[in-house]
């Protein structure tokens, strides 16, 4: 186990071997550890490295994401940190968390880019989104090319709410009557604002 105190603050590769006394492949892989740990953080085209013994926050993960993938662009409306990995399925059921109408249509793009439906059906259940991730991605396949889901996930994704469930708090779509009565679950959109998707 390296101590990362020695080689804490800005370094390069080759200082990192220096310190260290490692070959080259093997500080390129303790970087790439170190990145996705969340302890190192790089800049410039000669790789200049920011090292810490505690972990660095990625500002706005979620926002960057979802501004990467969407059409819709979205202004952040607050700093949104993550450490470590963060991929498309956590931005995808943080964005359904905020509970935010401009912040989910933004998101749904996020379904095009899906490669983990694992990962993406846990956290769901984790956070009690399991219905909500399920009816929008029911919906949006008539208005967007998705991401191939294995049929296990997408028999997992199909169930209805014991109880309603608001995707938005207190807004319900006179569209999609049969969808909603599918999952039990309130579609925020109308037909005109998914149209504005395609």
């Amino acid at each position: 186990m390296i101590d990362i105190n020695r080689i804490k603050g800005l370094q390069t590769i080759e200082t990192i071997m220096q310190i260290l006394n490692i070959k080259k492949q093997t500080a390129f892989n303790l970087v790439s550890k170190l990145k996705k740990e969340g302890y190192l953080t790089a800049s410039g085209k000669k790789r200049i490295y920011k090292i810490s013994n505690k972990k660095i926050p990625k500002q706005n993960g979620m926002f960057g994401i979802i501004n990467k993938y969407s059409k819709i662009k979205i202004n952040p409306s607050f700093i949104h940190n993550v450490f470590g990995e963060y991929k498309i399925e956590n931005a995808l059921v943080d964005a359904l968390m905020t509970k935010s109408f401009r912040i989910i249509f933004s998101s749904l793009y996020l379904f095009q880019k899906i490669k983990d439906w694992k990962l993406l059906y846990q956290l769901a259940k984790k956070n009690d989104i399991v219905e909500e991730i399920g009816i929008l991605r029911d919906l949006i396949k008539n208005y967007l090319l998705l991401s191939h889901i294995p049929k296990r996930y997408e028999k997992l994704f199909l169930i209805k709410a014991k109880k309603l469930k608001y995707i938005v708090p207190d807004i319900k779509s006179s569209n999609f009557i049969e969808l909603q009565k599918k999952y039990n679950v309130a579609i925020p959109f109308s037909i005109k604002e998914m149209e504005e998707l395609k």
